[in-house]
């Protein structure tokens, strides 16, 4: 017998952006149209069981946030750590290499032209 006043049922696509699955679903009855269906109130209960939930999300979240930012913190280190080590082994054989030119006679440095060019053009 109810069949008989409803019009059409509409079902809307689930929503999860607030981590809990919510559905609309629309009911329209003959002669009448829409019915807007109110909500319960919601008991004392109920009412701490969501503080609950919300406590616990928001711990996770902080615990999440706070996790990020010491990896974040901790790989920025590493990079700065590798980086000093890398900038002081270059200054390193830099520092070699001008040892090397102070202390190599001319002749090794090929400044002057070797003594058997010397001796062809002169």
């Amino acid at each position: 017998m109810i069949n008989e006043f409803v019009e059409k049922i509409l079902v809307h696509a689930p929503n999860k952006s607030t981590g809990e699955r919510i559905q609309e679903v629309d009911i329209y009855l003959n002669f009448i149209g829409r019915i807007e269906v109110p909500l319960p109130e919601p008991t004392p209960e109920e009412i701490e069981e969501m503080k609950k939930k919300q406590y616990w999300k928001d711990q996770y979240r902080k615990r999440r946030d706070y996790e990020l930012a010491r990896r974040k913190k901790k790989n920025a280190e590493r990079l700065a750590a590798e980086a000093a080590k890398s900038k002081a082994e270059k200054l390193k054989q830099i520092e070699e290499l001008r040892q090397e030119i102070v202390n190599a006679p001319p002749e090794e440095l090929a400044i002057f032209p070797p003594k058997s060019i010397k001796s062809i053009t002169a």
